[in-house]
């Protein structure tokens, strides 16, 4: 399921700037079942820029003359997820000083039919079905967080088709981060081989990159996790996961990509995406 939400919720004193520019249309799906090997796949053509901006102090606030108020408390919610390229924030602080800078650019697009073929060569007992997707997705998030007080909990989720990095700062009193993410589908191609017995080999092709820069200096729990799958969908090629204790600083950059080439129309997506190109991810 596609999906572009976003919330924010505060009990705080604060100066927010918030900028939304959204443009889409209906999604578009496609489904591929072989001998018990499936594939579902859904996507839309979709236009998304964001910008915020938060300063303030998350502070207690009385409801009414005759209460005791309530605690400060400041939440963020974020999920993007367009044909299984994910960027996924969750934010949650006590008291304290907050400040905090977004912005988000997205370009995807389900425009070309998807390309089905079916071969078996002369004498032979194997089907091959092949299937071309040209949908492509991009995503480019910028974000710096800084808080100091009773407690912050941080966590977020990149993700593009099989692939991840993940991180968060758990039970932090001070916190400062800096994150850069790029994302980017170019394409995906499909061969399953199946006799038969059944499917013989299944290979998932999607030409992808995820690119992740953080720097962050931190107290309490912090975890990285990322893994990078391999062409059946279930085995994986390289995975890592850290955990780090007490305060310190963490300086980390990523890149997870695949190439699988094929010929491309001419003609093809989305001339403004360019501005988005690999080129744009700097760490910064």
């Amino acid at each position: 399921m596609n999906k572009l939400e976003l919330y924010l919720y505060n009990m705080v004193i604060l100066i927010m700037v918030f900028l939304i520019l959204s443009t889409s249309c209906s999604a578009i799906s496609w489904f591929a079942s072989v001998d018990g090997w499936s594939i579902d796949r859904e996507s839309q053509t979709v236009g998304f820029d964001m910008s915020s901006s938060i300063n303030g102090n998350i502070s207690a606030i009385n409801v009414t003359s005759r209460s005791d108020g309530r605690p400060g408390y400041h939440s963020f919610y974020a999920n993007i997820n367009l044909n299984d390229v994910h960027l996924k924030e969750r934010t949650s602080a006590l008291e304290g000083h907050i400040e905090s800078d977004d912005q988000v650019y997205l370009r995807s697009a389900a425009i070309e039919d998807v390309e089905r073929t079916i071969d078996k060569p002369y004498g032979s007992t194997t089907y091959t079905f092949e299937y071309k997707e040209l949908w492509p997705v991009i995503i480019f998030s910028k974000h710096a967080l800084s808080y100091n007080g009773s407690e912050i909990n941080d966590w977020e989720f990149t993700g593009n088709n099989l692939d991840f990095i993940g991180s968060s700062f758990l039970h932090s009193t001070q916190l400062s981060k800096a994150r850069t993410r790029y994302l980017e589908l170019k394409r995906m191609n499909i061969t399953v081989a199946a006799d038969e017995t059944g499917v013989i080999r299944a290979a998932f092709l999607p030409t992808k990159t995820i690119g992740y820069f953080v720097d962050a200096k931190a107290t309490g729990v912090t975890c990285l996790k990322y893994r990078q799958a391999a062409e059946d969908q279930i085995s994986t090629l390289n995975e890592g996961n850290e955990r780090f204790y007490g305060a310190f600083h963490l300086n980390a950059s990523m890149l997870i990509s695949s190439e699988h080439e094929r010929n491309v129309c001419n003609n093809c997506w989305l001339a403004w995406c360019s501005t988005a190109s690999k080129s744009s991810f700097k760490p910064s």
